[in-house]
């Protein structure tokens, strides 16, 4: 674009042109341009920004190592029930089948194994799940 006027002469006005200019930036730390900014206006500044992001991001891996330890108790809990419920369950069936109700015996002995099949074939297709989610998840990156 030119300064000149459509008539190509220069008639002595001046032409102003404002520029703005956007800058953006993610993450947890400003650009080093930007601290040195900060700094300049309050000193010490930056070093207080870089601390303060420092002890974030411990917050964050502490927060995630308690949430993974309690998903690990959770999970073993949840195993010690399971097994003491299908053991109970097959210890009534076998006290069943001793009393004679054999019909009844054999029917919960095989509703046992049916829901440990079922439990197995659902945990699979969950972690299968999960995994074809953080592959995704992953390309898209």
């Amino acid at each position: 674009m030119s300064d000149l006027p459509p008539s190509g002469k220069q008639t002595g006005q001046i032409v102003e042109r404002q520029v703005h200019v956007t800058a953006a930036f993610s993450g947890p730390l400003p650009p080093p341009d930007i601290l040195r900014q900060y700094d300049a206006v309050i000193p010490g500044a930056a070093e207080r920004i870089l601390k303060m992001a420092e002890e974030q991001d411990q917050h964050r891996r502490r927060l995630e190592s308690a949430a993974i330890a309690a998903g690990h108790s959770d999970a073993r809990l949840g195993l010690i029930l399971g097994f003491i419920i299908v053991f109970g369950f097959i210890g009534v069936a076998t006290y069943a089948i001793s009393k004679g109700a054999s019909l009844v015996g054999l029917s919960m002995v095989i509703a046992d194994l049916a829901a440990l099949l079922g439990a197995y074939v659902y945990g699979k297709r969950s972690i299968e799940r999960d995994l074809a989610e953080k592959r995704a998840a992953l390309t898209r990156k």
